[in-house]
């Protein structure tokens, strides 16, 4: 297991993760170590908009060419009123 330390927190955010320990029922550490171990499981920005560039297009020009047909035929329908 490796150790990471962190300096510089305002007292202000320190008193908040407490609270938020506190009212898990951990301690800070263990409360930290937690959201640190979720954190790292994250993608990286990188990751993510590779997975979404390899995914096949939702809708595409044939869901564009439907709502356009249709538009067009309401139109004609509110025209010929």
């Amino acid at each position: 297991m490796s150790t990471i330390q962190v300096r510089g927190i305002s007292a202000d955010a320190h008193k908040r993760l407490k609270a938020q320990a506190k009212n898990e029922g951990k301690s800070l550490s263990e409360y930290l170590r937690q959201e640190l171990e979720r954190i790292a499981e994250l993608p990286s920005l990188d990751e993510a908009l590779a997975r979404i560039a390899s995914r096949e297009p939702v809708g595409g020009e044939g869901a564009a060419a439907d709502i356009r047909a249709a538009r067009a035929e309401r139109d004609a329908h509110l025209d010929s009123r």
